[in-house]
């Protein structure tokens, strides 16, 4: 693969550790902060996906998706202040709610699945091939 698009590739991923190496930071300096195991958790994800990087560029891109995904949707916590919407509809009584979904890391996600979305597209074939041989 080429140099330039690599580093194209990689924007999404240099996005994320810019992020966390920012929240981390904010988390560390600022008195009032309580750093939950969300924290970590995002933290530990961007310092094994670091390595896989250096193992095989392909699996980190995945990784990346999959990590981006996790954020989007509040499982791990990429930036200091979390500020997330949920939107719902009502039946009577009933109501049905989406799961909260962070803005940044949606956008982020989109921005990744334009960027690498050969790479998506490649994952799904060989998935959808696994799942046929179960």
């Amino acid at each position: 693969m080429e140099p330039v698009k690599q580093v194209i590739k990689l924007t999404p991923f240099l996005i994320l550790c810019i992020q966390i190496a920012y929240c981390w930071y904010d988390l560390l300096t600022v008195e009032d902060s309580f750093i939950t195991i969300k924290y970590y958790l995002a933290l530990s994800l961007l310092i094994i996906n670091i390595g896989i990087y250096f193992w095989k560029f392909e699996k980190g891109l995945i990784i990346t998706g999959i990590i981006l995904l996790l954020s989007t949707f509040s499982l791990i916590y990429i930036t200091f202040e979390v500020a997330t919407n949920s939107f719902y509809i009502q039946f009577g009584s009933l109501k049905i709610s989406t799961p909260d979904i962070h803005g940044f890391s949606l956008l982020v996600l989109i921005g990744y699945c334009i960027v690498n979305y050969d790479i998506i597209k490649m994952f799904r074939a060989k998935l959808a091939l696994i799942l046929k041989k179960l």
